[in-house]
């Protein structure tokens, strides 16, 4: 897979063994004519004059350690996702509960008024969270094998067990106000998930996504500078097929691809989600590593947006709208989940983007829009359904699914058993490091590193 696990494991993998006796040979193969897996941008309008938008994972933030010191280290520009001011306001699909109006003073006024000190508890324990979760990203620290070792050993597994809902409330003493409108309204706009599906984990990942970043000209290109780096073999528009374990003395696997060509190696990372409806085999049952994912369609617009949809002027509405329920008991009406202003065009077009679970119809978006001069739309298979885990901790997908099992041998490593936990770009970026320490691992011996 080159996406963004995969051609970060090319990188971690160059870097881990580059300084050792092992002479390290790796193949990186994509099924499609481009790197970046769920990244993707597309010029506005069709027109590359007008720059491009994104369209896939569109952000990281400060706290992701690993993308924000690659664009410094492959010298990529960083850029803000709105080129305009952001007036937030959350709407139930009739009303606006919450509405900024771009004064920073009276807004923060308004916030506290209406939440109290909710905002401060959930900002004090979000602090705790990150910095347990950075622990992860200790260069020193073992390998982890399992999901539940990983999160375990960080101190936040039981935010995996636990709805969002119970413990905000429970927990972390907000109210259900401040849960259920802001909280709420950043877990749709990330996940697509209510609290009370979502686990608390999903609710602080989704807390944390404040000043953000992208990459001037799209996030696609950190993974193309993975690859790049990494010294390995890429090879694009290349489907494997099936994974064969070689039984003898030295163990590895043949990897057998769309082409009919084979190759020999002493270990596979898989670096792409099971997927049912396609056809991989490999040398273990992997059924019930399957995970639900959440599709999410992206439609993107230009033109001049209506107002009224929202009972609202163009003095006042905002310009970025996000929904939530007015009571998990009620929920809500909206048909999509955020309505956001990118730029404004030289000639007074907004360019907007909207997340929504399913796709939109052309009735809706004339309602929404005066008129509209471009419309583009995209469906993703964006990120696991992100429920508790109240099963036992075998319900987790292993990350080594097959081998290992003397040292010095290979097996097979399963990059994506880690986003059944938690879907970010980074995330994939921490999998795929430790994917590269568990090889280093397992084959460096006192005679080799």
């Amino acid at each position: 897979g080159g996406g963004a696990a995969g051609t970060s494991a090319a990188f971690w993998l160059k870097n881990a063994f580059e300084n050792t006796d092992i002479d390290l040979h790796t193949t990186l193969y994509e099924s499609s004519h481009r790197l970046g897996g769920r990244t993707m941008t597309t010029p506005v309008k069709g027109d590359p004059a007008l720059g491009v938008i994104e369209v896939g994972a569109s952000i990281f933030v400060e706290a992701n350690h690993n993308l924000m010191n690659a664009t410094k280290q492959f010298g990529l520009n960083r850029t803000t996702l709105a080129a305009q001011k952001q007036k937030l306001g959350v709407w139930d699909g009739q009303n606006f509960l919450f509405q900024e109006t771009g004064s920073t003073y009276w807004d923060g006024v308004k916030f506290l008024w209406r939440y109290g000190s909710s905002p401060l508890k959930a900002n004090r324990h979000l602090d705790t969270v990150l910095e347990r979760f950075e622990l992860l990203y200790e260069n020193d620290a073992l390998p982890y094998y399992s999901i539940e070792e990983a999160f375990e050993g960080v101190g936040i597994y039981e935010l995996l067990n636990t709805s969002a809902q119970e413990y905000l409330e429970s927990r972390m003493g907000v109210n259900t106000i401040f849960s259920e409108e802001i909280v709420q309204s950043a877990t749709r706009a990330n996940y697509g998930q209510d609290i009370d599906t979502l686990h608390a984990l999903g609710a602080m990942v989704s807390l944390a996504a404040k000043n953000s970043w992208s990459i001037q000209g799209g996030n696609f290109k950190i993974f193309e500078e993975f690859a790049e780096r990494s010294g390995a073999e890429i090879r694009m528009e290349t489907t494997v097929k099936k994974v064969e374990k070689i039984h003898d003395k030295q163990g590895g696997y043949t990897v057998t691809t769309n082409n009919g060509d084979t190759q020999i190696y002493d270990a596979v990372i898989l670096a792409a989600p099971f997927n049912p409806n396609e056809i991989l085999e490999l040398p273990v049952s992997t059924g019930s590593y399957v995970r639900d994912y959440k599709i999410v369609h992206v439609t993107l617009l230009a033109g001049y947006p209506d107002p009224s949809y929202f009972s609202s002027t163009e003095n006042d509405v905002p310009n970025l709208i996000i929904t939530t329920g007015n009571g998990l008991r009620t929920k809500s009406t909206a048909p999509f989940t955020t309505f956001a202003v990118h730029r404004i065009l030289e000639n007074g077009e907004s360019i907007v983007k909207i997340f929504s679970s399913t796709e939109l119809k052309e009735e809706l978006l004339d309602q929404l829009f005066y008129n509209r001069t471009w419309t583009y739309h995209q469906a993703w298979n964006a990120f696991p359904v992100l429920h508790p885990n109240t099963d036992s901790k075998s319900s987790w997908p292993p990350i080594i699914i097959d081998g290992f099992e003397n040292p010095g041998l290979g097996g097979l490593i399963y990059v994506n058993a880690f986003e059944s936990a938690i879907s970010t770009m980074e995330t994939q970026t921490i999998a795929s490091k430790n994917a590269a320490k568990i090889l280093h691992t397992e084959w460096c011996t006192s005679t080799l590193c």
